[in-house]
């Protein structure tokens, strides 16, 4: 109850005032935070799991790293201990109550996976101890369900969206965990068309009108915030998985020959859009600055979105950093000059803080670009 109430307070028009109470919300968060080491000694509680689920999304919307590790643990801690990743025993439930229990566990699953990618952690779950399915419906709430123009019935996008965090966690784990930093290039490179493959055939899975960089997915109101996600966290996979090869300025198939104790194997370039790397990056970066625009109003939306543009402009800045000679970062100077003037007139009329740190972190890598650009002339 009392992380319900915290999330009501930072809501703006929540029936006690038209601006969120910061100072009431924490008050209420606090308390909530006092239950934690009960939930966690005593007997596994479905709606105390919930009540983890809602305190770790108010601690990620403030990018508290450390807090969001601790709680999410805990939660996995209980869903284990409920058996929710499982499918024994499960005959004993009513429909609802399997449906439930399914989605709490996905919700914690996502979550697990949002942290790990953010903060560079690993994930508390481990998939090999899954043999939950996949969800087939959506839960019974109707921002997950939408009407489709190319097919009959609807659209859940929760499936979809507990799919795209499997591919964050293979991302993480193949690319970024302590096991992948010693890893021959070679295989790094077939691992990054592998992943780029799948995450590809994972957009492709989508219906047309809902895929990312759809031109007329957001034309009419309201924004579907769900899909807002999901498309910046597409974006967001996409700069993760090629900035590895981006970084190393590899263009080219000779760029590959040229690279020192590199050998060259026949499956390190099934997917030759390894080679497109530095562009790819640099056009995922710029379809995630292009989402600013729906950037949400609350505190607590706009707490979880803006580390998709803060990863995207920094990407668009390294890009013009590594390569400041090339003709295209012109192109690319422009867009962080229309993202940071974007962000400063919206800036001056709202009084949240992560906007605030989301203008100031545009301003520093804009200068840092725009420092490049004429060092080099």
């Amino acid at each position: 109850m009392n992380a319900i109430l915290a999330v009501a307070y930072m809501l703006p028009d929540n029936g006690a005032s038209k601006q969120p109470d910061h100072q009431k919300s924490w008050l209420l968060l606090k308390n909530a935070l006092e239950a934690v080491n009960e939930l966690y000694l005593g007997p596994p509680d479905l709606r105390g799991l919930q009540g983890l689920l809602v305190m770790v999304v108010l601690f990620m919307a403030a990018s508290a790293a450390r807090p969001c590790s601790f709680l999410i643990s805990v939660a996995i801690h209980i869903s284990d201990q409920l058996g929710l990743g499982t499918t024994e025993d499960i005959s004993i439930f009513t429909e609802e109550e399997k449906q439930e229990r399914q989605t709490v566990f996905w919700l914690a699953y996502c979550l697990d996976r949002e942290i790990s990618f953010r903060f560079g952690e690993p994930p508390v779950q481990n998939d090999e101890a899954i043999s939950a399915a996949l969800p087939l419906d959506a839960p019974n709430c109707l921002v997950y369900s939408m009407p489709t123009n190319d097919r009959a019935g609807t659209f859940s996008a929760f499936a979809s969206a507990c799919k795209l965090a499997q591919i964050r966690g293979e991302i993480y784990q193949r690319l970024y965990s302590a096991s992948a930093t010693d890893r021959p290039f070679h295989q790094i490179l077939a691992s990054v068309g592998e992943l780029d493959r799948k995450l590809q055939a994972w957009k492709d899975s989508l219906p047309s009108e809902f895929q990312p960089e759809s031109p007329t997915l957001f034309h009419s109101p309201p924004v579907s915030l769900i899909l807002l996600h999901m498309h910046h966290t597409y974006h967001n996979c996409m700069i993760a998985i090629h900035s590895l090869i981006a970084a190393r300025g590899i263009n080219s198939a000779q760029d590959l020959s040229d690279h020192p104790g590199y050998t060259i194997y026949p499956d390190s370039l099934s997917n030759p859009r390894v080679l497109l790397s530095a562009s790819l990056t640099s056009k995922a970066a710029r379809a995630s600055i292009g989402l600013m625009k729906y950037l949400p109003k609350d505190d607590i939306s706009l707490g979880l979105t803006m580390y998709f543009p803060t990863v995207a402009l920094r990407t668009l800045a390294s890009s013009i950093v590594r390569n400041p000679r090339d003709t295209g970062q012109i192109y690319n100077m422009r867009i962080l000059d229309q993202a940071e003037a974007f962000l400063s007139s919206t800036c001056s009329s709202t009084t949240s803080e992560g906007m605030k740190r989301l203008v100031k972190n545009c301003a520093e890598f804009r200068s840092l670009a725009e420092r490049a650009m004429k060092e080099c002339v």
